[in-house]
């Protein structure tokens, strides 16, 4: 969602090796910003828990997808406005509409599906709410956060291609005993779709060879379920 002068700030402060200079670079964005009007000097706008006292003055311009947010800002501490000088290079003008393609492009990054990104959506739709009741927005603007699809284990990984299956079976050397064994764990979990614990907790008097049957332990809240192998063979 960066506006062109935040990215110029950005660049700026990737050019500047040392701390000092980027210190000086910050102090100079809060002289060039312009002071805020003494009439909006207020309790309501005055942030509070600051060490330096701070005002910030957020405004909807517009109504709907069109609406344009803008922020003002001032500080008694030049460090604390270079800062103010930032966030309003960052959020003023953007529209809602920017904010929803921000949210739709969000979600899609590896690291924005599932949790992370409904938290985001219900974090920035928290704060419209509360400048909605705050007076600041005439209309609530939470329509135009999208929401965040998801879908019951969604999570869970896909099932192996038959011939992926094929391939990890021949990779089992059975001519040792460590491959036998693998193979027939590999076998349990392919064939049958047993879970991971119900074949660690198998034992051989589970496996009834001469009627093809495995007897697979339930749980807490189910008995115990014969699987059907192979047809008999005495």
């Amino acid at each position: 969602m960066a506006q062109n002068a935040f990215e110029e700030i950005a660049e700026a402060f990737a050019f500047l090796d040392d701390w000092e200079d980027r210190y000086r670079h910050l102090i100079d964005l809060g002289r060039a910003m312009p002071p805020l009007d003494d009439a909006l000097r207020l309790p309501a706008t005055k942030v509070e828990g600051c060490a330096s006292q701070v005002w910030l003055v957020p405004e909807v311009e517009g109504q709907g997808a069109r609406a344009v947010f803008r922020f003002r800002g001032d500080s008694d501490a030049m460090i604390v406005r270079g800062l103010i000088a930032v966030l309003i290079a960052l959020y003023d003008g953007l529209t809602a509409a920017e904010v929803s393609a921000y949210v739709v492009a969000a979600c899609r990054e590896p690291h924005g599906r599932g949790g992370s990104a409904k938290l985001m959506v219900t974090g920035l739709r928290s704060l419209l709410d509360f400048l909605h009741v705050d007076g600041v927005l005439a209309e609530s603007l939470t329509a135009a956060v999208p929401s965040v699809a998801g879908w019951r284990l969604a999570g869970l990984p896909r099932a192996l291609e038959p011939g992926q299956v094929r391939l990890l079976l021949g990779s089992c050397d059975r001519r040792t005993a460590h491959g036998r064994r693998d193979f027939a764990i590999l076998t349990l979990l392919a064939r049958l779709g047993l879970r991971r614990a119900e074949v660690a907790r198998l034992e051989l008097d589970q496996i009834d060879w001469r009627a093809g049957e495995i007897v697979v332990d339930g749980t807490v809240t189910a008995e115990a379920t014969a699987i059907f192998v192979s047809e008999r063979r005495d």
